[in-house]
């Protein structure tokens, strides 16, 4: 399964489609980059938007992340 994350920069640069792997559940941005929660992979994948080939990054967290709490 392959899933599309779309990222549009508030100064107004250009779009940026940026495939990922799994099930995306939850999404968050913070300190630049956009987190997505993957049910499936179990696993958070983080994506800097400024990275020239756009490749995410696996973060492994056990299974079924789908949310994120701010502290």
């Amino acid at each position: 399964l392959r899933s599309w994350l779309t990222v549009a920069p508030l100064d107004g640069g250009a779009e940026r489609r940026i495939a990922l792997p799994g099930y995306p559940l939850g999404v968050a941005c913070a300190a630049g980059r956009v987190f997505v929660a993957s049910e499936q992979d179990g696993a958070v994948w983080s994506v800097d938007p400024d990275r020239p080939d756009g490749a995410p990054v696996r973060i492994p967290t056990g299974d079924h992340p789908s949310l994120f709490a701010r502290s």
